[in-house]
């Protein structure tokens, strides 16, 4: 009955947050989301090359979560790519980095452009923002997993960062 007092009494329990295991990027990449995603499929254009970028998102709770990923195809345009994520992020938000750490995600390749970050700025209209984000690469694959809202709080945010994970590809 403890964990039940304390699941009820935590907003990472509340109905708003239903966490879900989700799989993608030809099954590699294990990940967390607290409600049912829509898919979408976009070209991105990413330090000199474009590419697919496959991005499943929800909203719950007031926030936003995303994971995105796209193949580079090429190792030397990997780390480019993970720095220009970052960039085209705070530039985005027109916001401060308010913590940059080194990603952690088990089993990513290591890079030194693996990055987790919290970013404060403006959404368009002039809403204020924050953005927590990780970005780090598997192979040539990139990966962006993002939580947005006016004021992630740490319940709502570690169970979707904790849960990521990457394992060697299926049918690669």
């Amino acid at each position: 009955m403890g964990s039940a007092l304390a699941c009820a009494l935590s907003a990472a329990c509340s109905p708003a947050l239903d966490w879900r295991e989700l799989r993608g990027a030809d099954q590699a990449l294990t990940f967390s989301l607290p409600c049912r995603p829509d898919a979408a499929e976009r070209q991105l254009a990413l330090a000199g090359s474009t590419l697919t970028w496959v991005i499943h998102s929800c909203s719950a709770d007031g926030l936003t979560y995303a994971v995105a990923w796209g193949d580079s195809g090429d190792p030397s345009q990997v780390a480019p790519a993970l720095a220009a994520l970052a960039s085209a992020s705070q530039a985005r938000l027109r916001g401060q980095f308010e913590r940059d750490v080194a990603a952690l995600v088990p089993g990513m390749t290591p890079q030194a452009g693996a990055r987790q970050w919290r970013i404060r700025g403006q959404l368009p209209g002039g809403s204020t923002v924050v953005q927590e984000s990780a970005v780090f690469a598997h192979g040539t694959r990139l990966f962006q997993t993002t939580v947005q809202g006016a004021a992630p709080e740490p319940a709502q945010t570690q169970p979707f960062f904790e849960a990521l994970r990457l394992s060697a590809a299926v049918g690669r």
